[in-house]
């Protein structure tokens, strides 16, 4: 099984048929390398499916090129948020019916431990990369608590677009100073994140994700937190998951615009405002500079900003709990019951006496990432999804990976480093180089390290799979095709730092491509025009055929397998390759 290409993997990948090409075509769906293709047609959606335009003359500044990536980010932290919100979700969708296209962000909010790397910065970096600029400190004396937030660079909003897409909110990012807690506060944050040393690195993955960087907490532990600062246990169980948004109010067009009216709107829908120091609260320290907009803007919570954030109630622990949802902080609350689902939803075991090693404890983490690329993947490619379900329906238990393969451009540190490093971070080996002189390619690929599969887990569950990670060797190009790449990748140098996140996300670190550049490096390398459509999405996947407990772990049978459902091997260089 050393090789990549051995008698016992099947390669579960794809290469889609182009629809033809117009002069303003519609999103076209972008495919990867052929193995598997249904009898009846060919495969028309692959790992790619990446919407390519023809209406743009030039590439812009970097700061607008690396927008819809940022903006890509942005919109899964919501996502994450909102969907363990319901109640903001309702609150949302009602002021949406009313006042759509005028829906703006003020700010959105995000909490850390102040220890260890994880505080303000391991966030904020991101921010900055984006072109945020760091405005005023904020301190909290009796909570214990510093912050900063961070005025957005001037984008234009997405046309049409509200929310995320309208224009960019602010950032306000706090940290517990965990050292003004007491000993046995400090001594549980730092049981989570001295095990956990890496996930600091990955603080916008992980916030994007909504998944923990440490091992899901004890609730004995939680509750520990909980008596002494909500803000803590909060945290812990939540990580750098979004806290909340506020909407501007001030920037509604409708009757709405008006904060005691939107109050009366939505205590006539149902919601009840929190009046706990009085409905209209304002924070003076937080100011908006030079922007040129109303004193009633100016303060965090001014009279023209509603809070749209919820605490959830907490069912009561037993000795093992169900998972637990915790919430964030309370501002609305439905009238006829409390909130149960809110910014955090993460179940806490019980059944642990220990924290394990470092790498034990990251492992989830690092299974959630591959979670996501490979449903990336799976959603733009039917077909292998098909394969999968098939075999998985004889051999469920013992469905595991061979290895999982990305590609990059070997230029301006876009190559195999870039993504590379998020797995060594994670415990994988570099082990040998691959050269393929004739397409112009690098590689290398990676030994997992040793860690049990999840029980009853299968793919990214199962046995950790090898790394496959290439690129290509720009240099060795055309003049032509070496300037389309590097147009693309100098115009967003900060992309290469967020490898993983954009494979996570599916979403291109550069803008989408014209469809006439990806041509014109289609004629010359198809691995050049697939990685500029799809970036470090994911290429394909390798099941491991010789591990199926069933009769089909032998590549011929399953062969016969599949073409008796249907399906045909590609047989070019022969089917055993």
């Amino acid at each position: 099984m050393l090789s990549l290409y051995s008698s016992s993997t099947i390669k579960a990948s794809f290469h889609s048929s182009f629809p033809p090409l117009r002069s303003s075509p519609p999103p076209l769906s972008v495919g990867s390398h052929i193995r598997l293709v249904k009898r009846d047609h060919s495969v028309a959606a692959a790992s790619g499916g990446v919407s390519m335009s023809t209406n743009r003359d030039s590439h812009g500044s970097s700061s607008q090129v690396a927008e819809p990536f940022f903006r890509s980010v942005l919109g899964q932290m919501e996502t994450v948020y909102l969907n363990r919100n319901p109640t903001p979700r309702s609150v949302l969708e009602l002021v949406r019916s009313v006042d759509d296209e005028q829906l703006c962000y003020d700010h959105l909010a995000f909490r850390t431990f102040g220890i260890g790397g994880y505080g303000i910065d391991s966030l904020a970096s991101f921010f900055l990369d984006y072109g945020y600029t760091q405005m005023d400190e904020l301190r909290f004396p009796a909570k214990k608590l510093r912050a900063l937030w961070f005025a957005p660079p001037h984008a234009s909003a997405v046309p049409g677009g509200s929310g995320v897409d309208g224009p960019l909110p602010r950032v306000f990012i706090s940290e517990l100073l965990v050292e003004q807690m007491s000993t046995q506060t400090q001594d549980v944050i730092r049981k989570y994140t001295e095990t956990s040393p890496n996930g600091r690195k990955y603080a916008a993955l992980s916030s994007a994700l909504g998944s923990l960087p440490w091992e899901k907490p004890l609730s004995s532990e939680f509750e520990q937190l909980a008596r002494e600062s909500e803000y803590a246990a909060w945290t812990l169980a939540n990580g750098y998951a979004l806290n909340h948004v506020t909407i501007s109010v001030h920037r509604l067009k409708s009757h709405l615009n008006k904060i005691k009216k939107l109050n009366q709107f939505l205590e006539e829908k149902g919601f009840r405002l929190n009046s706990e120091g009085g409905v209209l609260k304002v924070l003076k320290a937080f100011r908006r500079k030079n922007q040129g907009i109303s004193s009633t803007m100016l303060s965090l919570y001014s009279s023209s900003t509603i809070k749209a954030s919820f605490r959830s109630s907490f069912p009561p622990l037993r000795s093992s709990p169900p998972p637990l949802s915790v919430g964030s902080h309370i501002r609305l609350v439905k009238r006829d019951h409390s909130v149960a689902a809110a910014s955090g939803g993460v179940s806490m075991s019980t059944n642990r006496d220990s924290h394990g090693s470092s790498s034990q404890v990251a492992e989830p983490f690092f299974r959630s990432v591959l979670g996501q690329m490979e449903t990336v993947y799976l959603n733009r490619n039917p077909t292998p999804r098909s394969v999968l379900e098939l075999v998985r329906s004889v051999d469920d238990e013992q469905l595991c990976y061979d290895h999982l393969a990305f590609r990059t451009f070997g230029i301006g540190g876009y190559g195999i480093d870039s993504l590379a490093s998020f797995f060594l971070d994670y415990g994988y080996t570099q082990m040998d180089e691959l050269r393929f002189p004739a397409k112009k390619l690098r590689a290398l690929w990676f030994a997992p390290p040793h860690a049990s599969a999840v029980p009853g887990g299968s793919g990214v569950d199962g046995p950790l799979p090898r790394v496959f990670i290439s690129e290509l060797l720009v240099e060795q190009m055309s003049t032509q095709t070496q300037d389309v790449i590097r147009r693309y990748t100098e115009t967003s140098p900060n992309g290469r730092k967020y490898a993983a996140l954009s494979s996570a996300l599916g979403s291109l670190p550069w803008e989408k491509p014209l469809s006439s550049e990806f041509e014109q490096l289609a004629r010359e390398s198809e691995y050049a025009a697939w990685t500029l459509a799809n970036g470090y999405a994911l290429n394909h996947v390798t099941i491991s055929v010789h591990r199926l407990k069933s009769h089909l772990n032998k590549i011929k049978k399953l062969n016969q397998f599949l073409e008796e459902k249907g399906f045909r091997l590609n047989s070019e260089g022969g089917v055993l390759k």
